[in-house]
């Protein structure tokens, strides 16, 4: 109970984590989207930006979080008697999880920069 509850809080600060790091990097761009949605960038190209920046962000997370799981269960080896120290279906679905989780948490931020104006972005003052 008390792993699954850690495990539920882990995934949630995953998802506001990466909610909140490309909803910043929406905001700290929006006069450089609303100039693209002036000379003519379609949303879908706008929206396809941010979600290549979050798939970016997110593949080097998953690779240094593999990783890191491998290296901490190779040290944990001497404490672990007759379990396993890396059993890849659950790394496997663990990385999975936090991946769906991830990819959904980018969608509203890179949704919400591919409906900024090109008036609204152009007033924006930084």
């Amino acid at each position: 109970m008390l792993a699954a509850l850690f495990s539920l809080i882990a995934v949630l600060l995953t998802a506001v984590g990466t909610y909140g790091v490309l909803s910043y990097a929406v905001a700290l761009r929006r006069g450089e989207i609303g100039v693209r949605m002036a000379l003519g960038a379609l949303p879908r190209q706008i929206r396809a930006q941010f979600l290549t920046l979050a798939l970016r962000l997110l593949t080097a997370g998953l690779v240094l979080g593999v990783a890191g799981a491998l290296l901490a269960g190779r040290a944990m080896r001497t404490l672990l008697f007759h379990v396993a120290p890396m059993h890849l279906p659950v790394l496997a679905g663990t990385a999975a999880a936090v991946a769906l989780v991830s990819f959904l948490a980018c969608l509203v931020p890179s949704h919400r920069a591919a409906r900024i104006s090109p008036m609204e972005g152009l007033s924006h003052r930084q």
